[in-house]
C-alpha cells in the first residue's frame, strides 16, 4: 500500500511501477488476496502468487516438456545410493536441500570443501566424490524423465536467466517469509525484479531451511534492513509466553535488542496437559464449545493448528459429531472470506496467518533424523514460536505430560514460569 501511495517510508519506492507478491504457500497468496481486497489495494499492476507458481512458468521457459516433480522423496533416489555412510534420508538432504538448493558447484563442493551447516554426518573427500557423482546421476534421470526436482528446477531457470543476462519483469518483488527459502530460489526471484526486491522474514520464523539464506543468494542486507519493533498481532501475555519460550533455547540466540513489544492487553494463554491424547480431544472439544457457545465467536475466528494430518482428522471428525462444523485451511476449495466453519491447519501451514482464537495441539511434535540434533531442535522451537504467535486474542495450547521433545518441554516450562509471574 506504502508503494502503490509513493510512500516510501523506508522502502526506497519513489515512483510507481509494476508490483509482484510472492508467498510460500498456496494458503497464504489465498489470505495475501483476501486482505488486499479488503483494504481495496488489489489491482492490475498488483499480483499476488506462489513462488512455485513463478518458478513453474520459467522452467517450462527452459524446456516446455520439464515440470516440477513435488514428490521427489528417498524413494526417487534410492536405487542410485550404492553408499555405505548415507542412508536414502540423509542423502536427500544432501542433493536436494544442500547441493542442488544452495546451488553448490562441484568445485565448491569437492575441491573446496564448502562448509555443510546443519547436515547430521561429516563427509570426507572420498565421499562427497561418491555423492556427487549420484547428483550428476540424479540430474540426468530427472531430465530424461522430464521430471525435476524444485530445487534442480531452480537451478536450471537461474542458468538460463543468467545466460540471458535477464532484465526482469516486473517493477518492484516483494517476497514473503523470505527467511524459508532456498538460496537457489532467491537468486531467481531477484533476477525477475527491473528494481529492487522487498523481502518479509524471521530467521526465528525458519520451519524450513538450515541457515540464512542471504548471503548465499547474493542478497546483502547490511544496511538495507528494517526491524518491525511493535508486535501488533499479539496481546501482551501471548507475546510474553512466546518470547519467553524463545529465551529458554539452548539452539537459537536470543537478540534482546531486535525483541518487539506488544501494547494491547488480552487474556492470559491456557496450558492443558494429560497423560493420555483421548483427554486432549475431549478438553479441546470443550473449549470450541465453550468458545462458541459461551464467548459467542464465530467458528470462522477459531483456528486449530496441530503437527499432521492425522491429528486434524481426529479434531475434525470429533468436532463433527459434536455439531461443528470445519474445514481444513490447505483444501482447494477453501476461502478465507467463507464463515461458519472452525479452521483447522498444519502448523507449518500456519505462517503469515492470525485469527482471534488459537488452539495449539502438539501431543509431539515431528522430527527429520536427517538433520543434526541441534538443527532439528531448532526447527522444531520455530515451529512452535510460529503458531503460538498467530493468536490475535486467545491462545490455547495442549501437550502430554513428560512430552519427550525438549522444545515441549519448554514450552511446558514457559507457562508455569508465566504463571508464577501472575
Amino acid at each position: 500500500k506504502r508503494a502503490r501511495g509513493q510512500d516510501s517510508d523506508g522502502l526506497g519506492i519513489t515512483d510507481p511501477g509494476t508490483y509482484l507478491l510472492l508467498t510460500y504457500t498456496k494458503t497464504l497468496a489465498k489470505y495475501d488476496k483476501y486482505i488486499s481486497d479488503i483494504m481495496k489495494i488489489s489491482g492490475s499492476q498488483i499480483g499476488i502468487k506462489t513462488v512455485d507458481s513463478q518458478l513453474y512458468k520459467h522452467l517450462k521457459k527452459v524446456d516446455p516438456q520439464l515440470t516440477i516433480d513435488y514428490r521427489f522423496n528417498k524413494s526417487t533416489l534410492a536405487p542410485f545410493n550404492n553408499t555405505d555412510f548415507l542412508t536414502d534420508d540423509l542423502l536427500l538432504r544432501e542433493i536436494e536441500d544442500f547441493i542442488f538448493g544452495y546451488g553448490i558447484s562441484e568445485e565448491e563442493y569437492i575441491d573446496q570443501v564448502i562448509p555443510r551447516k546443519g547436515m547430521k554426518l561429516p563427509l570426507s573427500g572420498s565421499q562427497r566424490k561418491e555423492v556427487w557423482k549420484i547428483r550428476n546421476q540424479l540430474e540426468e534421470m530427472m531430465i530424461q524423465k522430464g521430471r525435476v526436482s524444485r530445487n534442480l528446477a531452480s537451478n536450471l531457470i537461474y542458468q538460463r536467466l543468467e545466460s540471458l543476462d535477464y532484465p526482469g519483469e516486473t517493477d518492484y518483488v516483494f517476497i514473503d517469509e523470505s527467511q524459508d527459502l532456498p538460496p537457489v530460489v532467491l537468486k531467481v526471484l531477484k533476477k525477475l525484479s527491473r528494481r529492487a526486491v522487498i523481502m518479509a522474514g524471521d530467521v526465528d520464523q525458519s520451519i524450513y531451511g538450515i541457515g540464512s539464506p542471504y548471503k548465499r543468494a547474493g542478497i546483502d542486507i547490511r544496511g538495507n534492513t528494517r526491524i518491525l519493533k511493535t508486535n501488533f498481532r499479539n496481546p501482551i501475555p501471548v507475546h510474553r509466553l512466546a518470547e519467553r519460550f524463545r529465551q529458554l533455547s539452548d539452539s537459537i540466540p536470543f537478540d534482546t535488542e531486535t525483541q518487539p513489544e506488544a501494547f494491547r492487553d488480552g487474556p492470559p494463554p491456557e496450558l492443558y496437559t494429560s497423560d493420555s491424547i483421548e483427554e486432549l480431544y475431549k478438553v479441546l472439544v470443550e473449549k470450541v464449545r465453550i468458545f462458541i457457545g459461551t464467548l459467542e465467536y464465530d467458528p470462522e475466528n477459531i483456528c486449530i493448528l496441530a503437527p499432521t494430518n492425522n491429528f486434524l482428522k481426529a479434531i475434525s471428525e470429533r468436532l463433527e459429531f459434536e455439531k461443528f462444523r470445519t474445514v481444513n485451511i490447505k483444501d482447494e476449495a477453501f476461502e478465507f472470506s467463507s464463515k461458519n466453519a472452525i479452521r483447522l491447519s498444519p502448523m507449518h501451514s500456519s505462517k503469515g496467518l492470525d485469527f482471534p482464537v488459537v488452539l495449539v495441539f502438539a501431543p509431539h511434535l515431528p522430527g527429520n533424523d536427517s538433520l543434526s540434533e541441534r538443527t532439528r531442535d531448532t526447527l522444531q522451537r520455530n515451529l512452535i514460536y510460529v503458531s503460538l504467535t498467530r493468536a490475535m486474542d486467545n491462545l490455547n495450547v495442549f501437550v502430554k505430560n513428560n512430552p519427550a521433545e525438549q522444545p515441549l518441554k519448554d514450552l511446558i516450562r514457559a507457562f508455569d514460569e508465566q504463571n508464577g509471574e501472575q
